[in-house]
């Protein structure tokens, strides 16, 4: 039963669509014949004046005339004033004129126009339980509203696809759009909508939780404006009685779903009466009085029957009905109803695919026609954009490649003229040590002597006291004779043997699979990081670099060796 609880909710939003814009600006879509701009104008008077019946009829007459003079601006336009609950056989005459009326609008480029009937069109789907092609009109005209930042019609629409959802059973996605409609008619800070939103929580929490649900449809009857109060509170009440029926307060919602019966009967509302005798036949089943759920059953789905109403509302009744016909015995008529059902449910089922499957063509085979009007322009164009995008980006990737070449070739000439300068650099250094004569030089001769022969500069915790102990000397002197004859002090003096201890391996071949760490820490470098502050620092170029090169004119040499 849960689908008919949102029946009237979905022309109610689409009724509260209406009211945040009701008058659209029609200026740039052209004119119509005199006599149909006189009949627009009235039909929007009686819009304005909420006189429903009158603009209905109008419409229809203003369809009549606009066909015969192939008018379809005042097709479209004459659909836009409608406004609030629509009887079954309305829907009816106006679903076959909403598809086209959206299509002209959009044609045109009138997207809230679009929106607006995409949104209506949604509705109607739903209420005949075409959810799939329903919800493809109503998140349609909400991605147009976002862009549009049309917030009051808006609601309507998210109050729409929530309906939507609940009615196939989708409860969390339902709850994620009332939950939306409600902060929207809260920042609208409209009671209407607020009393909507309200109510639609309070119809999806009736099962699940129906504290939440009384408490929520409470709400929207404290929200209900009194000019509207007449057009919500059937349904409020109508949903107050259930939630009351699922705390198992019968009594209170007998007497509910009476006053809704009564109240409808009085106005000639026949959807409200059947309402009523659904709810009534529910509430005696729970408490076994068969005889009396029987009938108000019965009631309910002759009403429905009688009036047209939506299959998938009379086919809700029937498994009550199997129930209670073989709680009586009643066979007969159990087997009548089961018949019947399986026949209107095959059917219902085999017509919403068939409705489906043909509105998809027709939308292919519209789409279709709009892409090959345009494909031939399109394709150059796209063809021509993106031959130039290619173009651009291969010739920004050469140029990248080129610059890069050429920033690699002045980095290698620039490290090769580095790495020469130091080799030079060092092989005068090494002369130098032996060409010292004063106290100082002999000095730094004994130590010299004693690094190159020890090779105490590999350990990497070498200390100039201890050097300073083997040669007879003291830091201070060892110091001073750094300083004044090669302008460095100890540590640089040990990194420059280390350095060149590298060298030396990165000469070797057999260290060749070697990593630079391990070498570093086999010349004495306590850290990798010293280690690279030290060679660059000392050689000017990257380690890496340096072995690179190093490697590769060995085994050009030993390859020329091999092959001579």
């Amino acid at each position: 039963m849960k689908n008919t609880l949102h029946l009237c909710c979905f022309l109610a939003a689409s009724f509260l669509f209406s009211c945040s814009n009701a008058t659209d600006s029609d200026q740039n879509l052209g004119k119509s014949s005199p006599e149909l701009e006189k009949l627009l104008s009235q039909q929007q008077v009686y819009a304005t004046n909420r006189q429903m019946d009158s603009v209905l009829i109008l419409g229809l007459k203003i369809r009549e005339i606009a066909e015969k003079e192939g008018d379809s601006l005042a097709i479209a336009k004459s659909l836009l004033p409608i406004k609030g609950e629509v009887d079954a056989a309305n829907q009816r005459k106006l679903e076959i004129y909403l598809p086209g009326a959206i299509r002209y609008f959009k044609s045109h480029g009138r997207l809230y126009d679009q929106a607006k009937l995409q949104a209506s069109y949604g509705a109607i789907l739903a209420t005949k339980g075409s959810y799939e092609l329903a919800l493809k009109e109503l998140l349609s005209s909400y991605d147009i509203l976002v862009k549009l930042d049309s917030l009051g019609p808006r609601f309507s629409v998210v109050l729409n696809i929530g309906n939507t959802f609940s009615g196939i059973g989708s409860h969390d996605k339902a709850l994620v759009y009332y939950q939306k409609s409600k902060d929207l008619a809260i920042q609208l800070n409209d009671s209407l909508k607020m009393s909507s939103a309200f109510l639609d929580l309070g119809i999806e929490y009736k099962t699940s939780l129906p504290d939440s649900a009384i408490w929520y449809i409470t709400k929207s009857a404290e929200l209900i404006p009194l000019s509207y109060r007449s057009f919500l509170a059937l349904k409020v009440d109508y949903n107050m009685a259930q939630a009351l029926a699922v705390q198992g307060k019968n009594a209170e919602a007998i007497a509910i779903f009476n006053r809704i019966l009564a109240e409808s009967a009085k106005r000639n509302e026949t959807e409200g009466m059947a309402m009523a005798h659904r709810g009534l036949s529910s509430v005696f089943a729970s408490m076994k009085i068969y005889p009396k759920a029987k009938f108000h059953l019965e009631q309910s789905n002759k009403i429905f029957t009688e009036i047209g109403g939506q299959d998938f509302l009379i086919l809700e009744g029937f498994p009550e009905a199997i129930k209670l016909f073989e709680t009586f015995g009643d066979y007969k008529n159990a087997f009548t109803y089961m018949r019947d059902y399986k026949v209107k449910n095959d059917s219902l089922v085999s017509l919403r695919k068939q409705t489906t499957i043909h509105d998809l063509e027709i939308k292919y085979q519209t789409e279709k026609k709009e892409l090959e009007n345009k494909s031939l322009k399109d394709q150059v164009f796209l063809e021509r954009i993106a031959l130039a995008v290619l173009a651009a980006f291969l010739g920004a990737l050469l140029y990248f490649y080129l610059v890069r070449v050429r920033l690699l070739n002045e980095r290698n000439k620039a490290y090769f003229s580095l790495m020469r300068n130091y080799e030079e650099s060092s092989a005068q250094f090494k002369r130098s040590r032996k060409l010292e004569a004063d106290a100082e030089g002999q000095l730094l001769q004994k130590l010299y002597t004693y690094l190159e022969k020890e090779k105490s500069y590999v350990n990497p915790k070498l200390k100039v006291d201890e050097v300073a102990l083997a040669i007879q000397s003291t830091q201070k002197e060892i110091a001073a004779a750094l300083k004044k004859n090669k302008n460095q002090n100890f540590t640089a003096c040990i990194n420059q043997y280390r350095i060149e201890e590298v060298i030396r391996i990165f000469n070797d071949l057999n260290y060749d699979h070697y990593k630079l760490e391990a070498i570093a820490t086999m010349a004495g470098f306590g850290s990798k990081q010293s280690f690279y502050t030290a060679f660059e620092s000392v050689v000017g170029v990257k380690p890496a670099f340096y072995r690179q090169k190093v490697t590769d004119d060995l085994k050009a040499k030993n390859n020329a060796i091999v092959a001579n």
